[in-house]
């Protein structure tokens, strides 16, 4: 029987440097939520939680809405990144024996590259599997279900690459052709160089 995963974005955060609600924008004409969407279910992935944070009330009548089976609220956003992956983690079905993870700012994540972690998970679902390019690491991240209750057995301040470095031995990198996924989008120049990048392999909705 093979390994039940869901998935988690991350989209807490105030964006300042981007300087805009990055929840809200688009990559290549597709909104970043509707793309990393498009991404997990093509790779099998069926439930999916958005985490917002920063503004979720007006974000939430903005947002693209079709294809979310769940979005949840940390309104501790302001204590980090991690605080919001507890929020994530508690809002998965307890029936997932793992769940992929990734941030609002990967939309340029390549289709194959959901599939190969997807692949990878099925294969060592007890493994925490990290995509590498050129042992460069990036999204989406599987973690087994086992290592959820670290996460919140953790203080929400933590930082999830510690928490790996505890738990080393059980992680599985895999590498990847897509060198999008050493590459964020934390500014308009990062968004507007990484959409010159990518343009000939987003065509029409369609990952090449």
């Amino acid at each position: 029987m093979l390994p039940k995963i869901d998935a988690v974005i991350l989209a807490a955060g105030k964006s300042e440097r981007f300087g805009q609600p990055k929840v809200l924008h688009s990559f290549l004409g597709e909104p970043f939520v509707s793309r990393i969407i498009d991404g997990f279910r093509q790779a099998g992935v069926r439930n999916i939680s958005l985490v917002l944070g920063h503004n979720a009330g007006e974000y939430l009548r903005r947002i693209p809405q079709s294809g979310f089976p769940y979005i949840v609220i940390n309104k501790d956003y302001e204590l980090g990144q991690f605080s919001s992956l507890q929020v994530g983690i508690r809002s998965i079905n307890n029936n997932a024996d793992g769940a992929l993870m990734t941030l609002i700012d990967c939309p340029h994540i390549l289709d194959t590259t959901y599939d190969t972690v997807v692949k990878e998970a099925i294969e060592n679902p007890e493994q925490i599997i990290i995509p590498s390019f050129k042992s460069r690491g990036g999204h989406p991240v599987y973690l087994p279900k086992w290592f959820f209750s670290k996460i919140l057995d953790a203080p929400p301040t933590e930082n999830l690459r510690r928490l790996f470095d505890d738990h080393h031995t059980a992680i599985h990198r895999c590498e990847v052709s897509d060198k999008g996924i050493t590459m964020d989008i934390d500014t308009l120049d990062d968004l507007e160089q990484l959409e010159k990048l990518f343009a000939d392999r987003f065509k029409g909705g369609t990952v090449h």
